[in-house]
């Protein structure tokens, strides 16, 4: 999704007030959230520099997927549809309504399955929702709510010279071959038959568990609260070491079709003893994990002071525990991975337990992560700490309106590498440069400042006006550059001013 020509990370986008942008990076992975469509009753959406009650730096706009129970009337849908390369949905929703004592009750469950236009790019998602709410009275209404949505999805991550869109046409009529995949290939079982088998691979479940309570005040004040709790387990995979001194994109390893030969990658495979000392290395299918723990709340209060004034006030804190690593996800008929990526290991070690990620988690708290003796390749946690707060004043009048918002906010960024440094004492690369398991916390201050105005010609007509400077801290990868324990010694805010001026048009048949 982009809004006004920015990309995710610069869109705040939420479920329920919950923030969903990676606390990393800042990216938001849309295939974690296949079952929000089903369940969800609004959208809002702020495009630009608007008025909104975040701390989160969004030039780009905010979206929030509202999903509340009560807000559902009592009924229940089963639905079965097909389509195109073998995609067939199946769900079931069923919702109470709300009873005379307030309470309410929405349930849902699917299962989508089939194929992408690509050759070989196969996926199944499920989505499972729960939500509870109660509404006591006029001034309080909570919501829990339970949703996640587990998923796998073959890839073409790898993009091909047109060249090889043309020359692996199976019609041969010199036109490129829109469908042509690299990343997956065939290898022969023991009863004969072909099987295919995909390289490049995402997967991924999010249980997400949030409670909401609105709790209206008086009439002119309203504090709403979100408690959340996120436990993502998932990652991508790809090819990982090689065999005979070849990696997989070697032309030996590549089959008349253009794909991966792996009858030929199994037999070199073959011929290696993994266990034994001074034997070469294997090629592998690995799984890149990135996995994390995340828990957080975020309150605002808002005050109407007369006709026309108002404020509110809130805070945003949040605390993030990020897992990544390489694990082994298919063997290539090896009988084990050698890996001494791990500094602490006297002599490398054979790894040859396999994670089958079509084997999808259904632990609504996310479960356990791998044990750090499985990992391979890289080994490293990154924890985020954020504490915000913010701000706004409105004023409307007649056909007027403006307000003015400020935002703070604290982030604190800590890495832990479990290979390349020791777990006890100092590290001393060949640089001279002293690295420990653990980093401290790197604390960064960013806010915001915007303000803006509308004006109403009249009920088709208006006019508007924003302006906007933000102080933006920097991710993960640019504080902590090159997947080292070495703090950027560069670190600098990014600075964002953007303004912007507009017309909209309203109508019973056209918006604009």
């Amino acid at each position: 999704i982009t809004m006004r020509g920015f990309e995710s990370r610069n869109i705040a986008v939420m479920v329920n007030g919950m923030p969903v942008n990676d606390m990393e990076g800042g990216t938001v992975y849309f295939s974690n959230w296949t079952g929000l469509s089903d369940v969800t009753s609004t959208i809002q959406v702020q495009r630009g520099l608007g008025s909104s009650k975040l701390a989160i730096a969004s030039v780009g706009g905010t979206m929030n997927f509202i999903t509340r129970a009560a807000d559902m009337k009592k009924g229940g849908v089963v639905r079965i549809g097909v389509a195109n390369n073998d995609y067939h949905k199946a769900s079931f929703s069923y919702n109470t309504g709300k009873s005379k004592s307030g309470w309410s009750t929405s349930i849902l469950m699917s299962r989508t399955a089939g194929s992408y236009y690509v050759q070989n790019t196969d996926f199944e998602a499920y989505a499972y929702y729960f939500a509870l709410g109660f509404e006591p009275n006029k001034k309080h209404n909570f919501q829990f709510t339970i949703t996640t949505s587990p998923q796998w999805h073959d890839q073409r991550s790898y993009m091909n010279k047109i060249e090889d869109y043309i020359k692996y046409n199976p019609d041969h009529d010199g036109n490129p071959y829109r469908q042509y995949n690299s990343d997956y290939g065939y290898y022969t079982d023991a009863a004969g038959r072909r099987i295919a088998l995909s390289n490049k691979s995402n997967f991924y479940s999010k249980p997400v568990m949030m409670f909401n309570w609105d709790w209206n005040i008086t009439p002119k004040s309203k504090l709403s609260t979100v408690l959340y709790a996120s436990n993502g387990r998932g990652g991508g995979t790809g090819d990982l070491g090689e065999v005979g001194g070849k990696r997989i994109s070697h032309a030996s390893f590549k089959d008349a079709e253009g794909h991966i030969n792996y009858d030929a990658i199994f037999a070199a495979n073959a011929a290696v003893d993994a266990n034994t000392a001074g034997a070469g290395s294997t090629l592998v299918r690995r799984a890149s994990m990135n996995s994390h723990n995340w828990y957080g709340i975020l309150a605002n209060f808002q005050h109407k002071i007369n006709d026309n004034w108002n404020f509110s006030i809130g805070t945003d804190d949040r605390y993030y525990y990020g897992y990544h690593y390489q694990m082994l996800s298919h063997l290539y008929g090896a009988n084990g991975y050698k890996d001494d990526s791990n500094i602490n290991n006297a002599v490398p070690k054979v790894v040859t337990r396999v994670h089958d990620y079509k084997n999808l988690p259904w632990n609504p708290f996310g479960g356990k992560t791998l044990g750090r003796e499985e990992h391979i390749g890289y080994s490293n946690d990154g924890e985020v700490l954020w504490y915000s707060g913010f701000g706004q004043v409105e004023f409307t009048k007649n056909n007027f309106s403006a307000f003015v918002q400020g935002s703070i906010s604290n982030q604190a960024y800590r890495r832990i590498d479990n290979f390349k440094a020791y777990e006890e004492g100092p590290t001393v690369l060949t640089s001279g440069q002293v690295i420990y398991r653990k980093t401290s916390f790197k604390n960064l201050i960013g806010y915001n400042v915007k303000g803006g105005a509308n004006y109403n010609i009249n009920e088709n007509h208006n006019v508007f006006a924003n302006v906007g400077f933000y102080s933006k801290q920097p991710f993960m990868s640019a504080v902590y550059p090159n997947n080292q324990q070495v703090l950027n010694p560069n670190l600098t805010n990014e600075k964002i001013f953007s303004a912007e001026v507009g017309y909209g048009f309203r109508s019973s048949k056209f918006n604009a």
